[in-house]
Formats: C-alpha cells, sequence, structure tokens
C-alpha cells in the first residue's frame, strides 16, 4: 500500500473581512509527514482567516471515494470532501481519502435490496420495532416505528433497503457481522454509511476484523436522516479470510437509534491525504498612543501603534497614505485620522491579507489665548474696545470674560455664546471708567478637558 499527498491549486473561500486564500509550502509541516512516508513532497493548502470563530469552507480532492478529516470536532461534516471549519485557533486539517472504487466490492448484499440476508447479528430480527436491541430492514424507519423514528430514505436510491437499528443496552452485543474470504498480505477498506433516525443520543460505532478493533469510534449525526460515511483500513498480513464486525458502543437506551447502509470492502493501493492548514491571525490593536502631541499649529506630533496576533508580514496606514512597514506615524496634525493595519502573508505563489482599522483624534497643545493690557476708549476710532485675541488654530470654548476695578469690583461680564466675541467699551453703567488699572479675568475650556482660568491687567487710558 502506498501512501500519496495532494496539493491542491489555490481556490476560493467564502468573503471573511479582508481574507483571501493562498497555498504555500510549510517546512515543519512537510516533516511531520515524512513520519508517515517517506514519499511526501507537500504542497500544502493554507486558509488565512481573520478571526477565531469564523467559518471557511475546506476542499479536499473531489470524487474520492471516502473521506475522513481530522480533527473533526470543529467541521460541519467530517466525512465529505467540503466541509464547512469553525476553528478557534490555527489548525491542520487532514483528510484521509481512499480513491475512487475500481476493485470488487467483496461485501455480499451490501445495500440490502436482498433483504434480511448475507449477515448475522446479536440484535433479533423484528417486523417493527419496539423495544432496544432489535432491528429491522425497511424502506423508512418510521414503517418501522412510527412514532419515535424520522421517515429517514435508504443512501442507495432513496427508494431501497436500509438496516435500522435500536440500540442495545447490553454492551458488546454485535449490530452487523459478515465473513469474507481474502488475500493475505493485501490492503484493504472497509466502508458503511450511517445515519440517526432519531435526533436524541446518537450511536458510537466501532468496527472490528477477526476480533480486533480496528480504527476510531465513529459516532453518528446529531441531525436525522443526515448519512456519514466512515472507513478504515486494514492489512490483512497472512489472513485469508475477514470476520467484519460492528459494535454500537453507546449503551444508553434514550435514543440511540440509527440506520447502517451501503457497506464497502475491498482491496486498495493507495492512500490519499489532503491538508489544510487554517491560519487564523486574530489581528487586533494592543496599544494605539500619542507620543508626542503636536504644538499648537504644527505639524511635529506622533502616533505609535502596538498590535498582538498576526502571522504574517505587517503594515501600517494612515487615512489614505501608502502603507509602510513602520508601527510609526510622525509630523502629524491635530485631526482625526483613520488607521488601517494589514497582515499579509506572501509567498512565491500567492499572498493572503488580512486587515482590521481603527479611529484616532490627535489634539493639539493648547494655543493661546491674548489678553491687551491697554485700550483707549476715547471714540477715535482706534483701539476703542476691549476684545480678547486668541491664536487662529485656537480649539475650545471661552466660557466667560471679566473686568473688575483695583477694589474688586465687577464691573463687566460676558457668559453667553458669543463670549469669545465680546468686547468692553470702557463703561460701567453707561458712563465712562476712570483711567488706570483693572483686572481682567477670563475661563477658558480646551478640546481636551482641560479648564485654566486667565488673568492679566488692563491699563485704561484715553
Amino acid at each position: 500500500m502506498s501512501i500519496q499527498h495532494l496539493g491542491d491549486t489555490p481556490r476560493q473561500s467564502s468573503p471573511i473581512k479582508l481574507c483571501v486564500l493562498a497555498t504555500f509550502r510549510e517546512l515543519n509541516i512537510i516533516c511531520f509527514f515524512c513520519l508517515l512516508s517517506t514519499q511526501f513532497l507537500a504542497q500544502i493548502d493554507t486558509i488565512l482567516l481573520c478571526d477565531a470563530g469564523n467559518s471557511i469552507q475546506l476542499q479536499a480532492r473531489k470524487g474520492q471515494f471516502a473521506y475522513q478529516w481530522t480533527p473533526s470536532n470543529t467541521l460541519s461534516n467530517p466525512t465529505i470532501d467540503d466541509p464547512i471549519a469553525t476553528p478557534s485557533e490555527t489548525t491542520t486539517y487532514i483528510a484521509k481519502m481512499i480513491p475512487a472504487l475500481i476493485g470488487e466490492n467483496l461485501i455480499s448484499n451490501p445495500d440490502f435490496s436482498e433483504g434480511n440476508v448475507g449477515f448475522t447479528s446479536d440484535y433479533p430480527f423484528v417486523e417493527s420495532i419496539n423495544t432496544q436491541g432489535v432491528y429491522g430492514v425497511s424502506k423508512s424507519a418510521k414503517e418501522l416505528n412510527n412514532v419515535f423514528f424520522t421517515d429517514c430514505p435508504d443512501h442507495t436510491s432513496g427508494d431501497g433497503l436500509m438496516m435500522v437499528v435500536d440500540g442495545s443496552p447490553v454492551a458488546n452485543e454485535k449490530v452487523w457481522c459478515q465473513t469474507i474470504e481474502i488475500q493475505p498480505n493485501r490492503s484493504y477498506a472497509f466502508s458503511a454509511w450511517l445515519t440517526s433516525v432519531k435526533v436524541e443520543n446518537p450511536a458510537e460505532l466501532q468496527f472490528s476484523i477477526n476480533g480486533t478493533r480496528i480504527g476510531r469510534t465513529f459516532i453518528a449525526a446529531n441531525q436525522v436522516c443526515e448519512w456519514r460515511q466512515f472507513f478504515e483500513v486494514w492489512d490483512a498480513g497472512e489472513a485469508t479470510e475477514a470476520e467484519i464486525c460492528i459494535v454500537n458502543r453507546n449503551t444508553n437506551p434514550q435514543g440511540n437509534d440509527f440506520a447502517l447502509d451501503d457497506f464497502a470492502f475491498y482491496e486498495i493501493e493507495d492512500i490519499i491525504y489532503d491538508t489544510t492548514v487554517v491560519l487564523i491571525t486574530d489581528l487586533a490593536i494592543d496599544t494605539m498612543m500619542i507620543t508626542q502631541i503636536p504644538d499648537c499649529g504644527m505639524d511635529n506630533g506622533k502616533i505609535e501603534i502596538a498590535v498582538k496576533g498576526g502571522v504574517g508580514d505587517l503594515t501600517y496606514a494612515l487615512d489614505n497614505s501608502p502603507f509602510q512597514t513602520a508601527n510609526t506615524f510622525q509630523n502629524i496634525q491635530a485631526g482625526e485620522f483613520e488607521i488601517t493595519i494589514q497582515d499579509e502573508y506572501i509567498t512565491a505563489i500567492s499572498s493572503a491579507t488580512c486587515a482590521i482599522q481603527s479611529q484616532i483624534k490627535v489634539n493639539q497643545k493648547n494655543c493661546p489665548i491674548y489678553l491687551p493690557n491697554i485700550f483707549s476708549p476715547n471714540n477715535d476710532g482706534k483701539n476703542d474696545l476691549f476684545l480678547l485675541q486668541s491664536h487662529p488654530d485656537f480649539r475650545g470654548q471661552i466660557t466667560s470674560f471679566s473686568i473688575f476695578d483695583r477694589w474688586g469690583n465687577l464691573i463687566f461680564t460676558s457668559q453667553n455664546q458669543a463670549v469669545a466675541d465680546a468686547s468692553w467699551d470702557g463703561t460701567f453703567k453707561g458712563k465712562e471708567v476712570v483711567e488706570g488699572l483693572y483686572v481682567c479675568l477670563v475661563k477658558v475650556a480646551y478640546e481636551d478637558g482641560n479648564q485654566i482660568l486667565l488673568m492679566g491687567e488692563l491699563n485704561v487710558v484715553r
């Protein structure tokens, strides 16, 4: 028996964020398969999945007789060529395949078309199923129990016969057995199709040859009427006959109802393996910091980004700027920006990309408010009003503006929305104030939340 490994050409996956499919040669994975056979030259299919918990469709070579994917716990159906995978971490899925059936099927009455003949069972044969540990042969499970069983058709044609079983609570009772003459020193594959006919407590089948358990326990699908194929490979050694038996290891009497169909036992030459690595990037921003705040009206700010996750080359872009390898953006002015981070896995034959985006707001250092220290309200058209002056790039709000005389009396205040535009004309209650020094108090709220109180002396001259 030889073992072959197939490397499929790149194929499209279902849309997931910005992910696409890639194929690459991964040295450590190749070495892993060398433990199985020195004939491997493995080209591994690789799917880049942006987030754990997302789903992706796998694809092995089509048209093979039987499929067995491992690990199976995150697959929709591990016995088909294209199961849906929902991994929680980076996972290597291996599809073990038997090529299309070429030789003779050595099982007699494999599809039960001849009825209840050609095999033995520790289970009694019945015309209707009303208790545990019995079986019948019928076109529909519902014909044997129209209360609890679902109307599942057979696997062969949808209109043929199948073996319907109510699992026994007694351990190690043989569900189905058949003895076959074989050639020694040959490799054989045994296969059967299994479905649940009641949703509760699916069957767990184990098969044996000549009293020796072969392979893993195969569990029926939770969904009724979903036929799944299980198979195992067996080397005959010096044996000239094979007694093949199936035991249901589930002895819980609740539910545990199933059907079997389309048995096969035939000589094989090759086992084929197809491998898909699902890389989960789980790319995320760990920290995004403004490490240098731009000065008022300047473009000397700095942003630094730290990420977690990712499997390939990380690149960064600010708004619509070109992507760069550095995780730092310099010469930044105040404003709101969109940062895009790409995780790109590049090989000689293709590439795969995931991307995440985030927003960041950059405030600048507080721009000043200027308080004039003199004005001359003498109606000569020059410097007749006391006005606050702010830097052109000031971003914030002047919340109050007040004038006090030297004894602390309030002679002018403005606290409305137009306070920044308010002016004092040098009067108090309609009369001109005397020349001299006054105190100006201004409250300012900046956009970063800081609030300050400015105080200055004002000299009124006429």
